[in-house]
């Protein structure tokens, strides 16, 4: 059977063959409009699905000279709709047969928690009750005396809770078909600028490529990623060499680190140490298992604290494609958000720093509060995990992550941090 995205990669090589300036997906379709008017059904979310076809197949084809002008929706969905209407009218009347056009944004009776296409074919998505417990969300209305967010002059917070409002929709009808749409249900909005999550946040929310911009351009100003010194990062790369041609000269360059450094010290220590106990013949023997609790939090004058709550996917798990933690961290990155501000720890520059480990990839989170009803979702950075010591030129970013969990100039712009890894 073919696909939607076949039948639409087939006509865009056409066009673009015969465009000689800029491609589009409003180009395109203005000059062959029948591929998104025949491919489309009424209530069926097709400016994203068209959006991310035309992104994939720029990808693909590895077009360079293109836009993300987008054609009129909204009149192309009065299009749709009056085709579907003129095939009921003509439909011919048949004994036994009824033709029932019934309403998306009807709830349904049922109880069952609603599942995401998301989720692996062969495993089951952990529950969705968080988010459609009996089917159901809450409407969040914004208050006319809190401050709304506000970019270039569009209004953020109303276009994403109206892009929830949709997702909603989706979901009473099982159609959710993005990590964005399922975790929007909950009211989280994720601003992926280092492309951790596909698809492609931009296209999810349809903010004009301006907007996004500064959308991203905020969140990094906000929280930036600390760069490691570069004296630590030239020894880093050292021991990285060293691991793969004169393994033994690891240990001795470690100690090239300074006193600021002694955490990363431990660390490279920690690989080399042959009696370091997940180097000994017991340890690989025996499958370790991870605590699922930890976290470091300081407030007021209370002493430092820990506390960690861990989500970790062995590589085996994660082979087939799928991230159910992903939307996993961050419900518990909200419900975390949400106990501080109930036990009366309420700050708009509260913070919540997640680690998601899946295999080899991890990736760091932070989350926010703070406009109304819109908890931000801020991939800080993708970084990978040495497998072996051939793979030691990973280090860097690992630490400048790590880092970036316990550098005193972040903890001082957040105020209380309560951070998850």
């Amino acid at each position: 059977m073919t696909t939607k995205y076949q039948i639409f990669k087939e006509s865009f090589i056409k066009y673009v063959s015969e465009e000689k300036g800029v491609v589009s997906l409003k180009g395109f379709h203005d000059n062959i409009p029948d591929v998104i008017l025949k491919n489309s059904k009424k209530g069926e979310d097709d400016m994203r699905s068209w959006g991310r076809s035309f992104k994939k197949a720029i990808d693909e084809l590895n077009i360079k000279n293109y836009s993300m002008e987008r054609p009129d929706w909204d009149e192309i969905e009065k299009k749709i709709s009056l085709k579907v209407n003129d095939e009921i009218a003509k439909a011919p009347s048949k004994r036994g047969r009824e033709i029932t056009i019934t309403s998306s944004s009807t709830p349904t009776s049922s109880s069952t928690p609603v599942p995401s296409s998301t989720e692996s074919s062969n495993k089951r998505r952990k529950k969705m009750a968080t988010y459609l417990a009996h089917n159901t969300a809450p409407v969040v209305t914004l208050d006319d005396g809190i401050e709304k967010w506000k970019v270039n002059e569009v209004e953020v917070s109303e276009a994403l809770l109206e892009y929830r409002k949709i997702s909603i929709e989706k979901g009473e009808r099982n159609m959710l078909d993005t990590y964005q749409e399922e975790l929007s249900v909950n009211g989280i909005f994720l601003f992926d600028d280092v492309s951790s999550v596909y698809p492609d946040s931009s296209l999810e929310y349809r903010f004009d490529d301006d907007t996004w911009g500064a959308i991203t351009e905020k969140c990094r100003t906000l929280y930036p990623l600390v760069e490691l010194p570069e004296k630590t990062e030239t020894v880093i790369n050292k021991f990285a060499k060293a691991g793969k041609n004169n393994y033994n000269k690891c240990s001795v360059i470690a100690k090239e680190l300074s006193e600021d450094d002694s955490h990363i010290q431990e660390s490279l220590n920690s690989i080399t140490d042959e009696k370091a106990p997940r180097n000994s013949e017991k340890a690989s023997k025996k499958c370790y298992l991870f605590s699922d609790l930890s976290m470091n939090f300081e407030y007021g004058r209370m002493p430092a604290e820990g506390l960690l709550l861990v989500e970790i996917k062995p590589p085996q798990k994660v082979r087939n494609g799928s991230r159910p933690d992903l939307v996993k961290l961050a419900n518990e990155m909200k419900d975390s958000l949400d106990k501080m501000i109930e036990d009366g720890i309420d700050d708009p520059e509260i913070t919540v720093l997640g680690v998601l480990i899946e295999g080899f990839r991890s990736t760091l989170f932070v989350m926010d509060l703070q406009y109304q009803g819109i908890y931000r979702l801020v991939p800080l950075s993708v970084f990978y995990i040495p497998r072996d010591r051939n793979d030691f030129c990973v280090l860097p970013s690992c630490y400048e992550a790590l880092c970036t969990l316990q550098v005193n100039e972040f903890l001082d712009s957040t105020k209380k941090i309560y951070s998850i890894a």
